[in-house]
């Protein structure tokens, strides 16, 4: 059985729509804080391809998949 884990930031942009990021294999332990400071350094340079720029953090989710091969 094998678990991943990826982190999904939501990110406003100034053309009110939203960016989502997603970020394979996160580092263990990380929490609200740590993601927030994160995105405080990310927002100047995220970019939506029609040019809408990164604004603000709206949300973060860690997701944990499990797979399991059936036999």
């Amino acid at each position: 059985m094998a678990e991943t884990k990826k982190l999904k930031m939501v990110f406003s942009t100034d053309a009110n729509t939203h960016l989502n990021l997603t970020i394979p294999n996160p580092k263990e332990g990380l929490t609200l804080k740590g993601a927030r400071e994160a995105a405080t350094s990310m927002i100047p340079v995220l970019m939506t391809s029609k040019g809408a720029k990164a604004a603000a953090l709206d949300r973060v989710v860690l997701v944990t998949t499990t797979e399991e091969e059936l036999q």
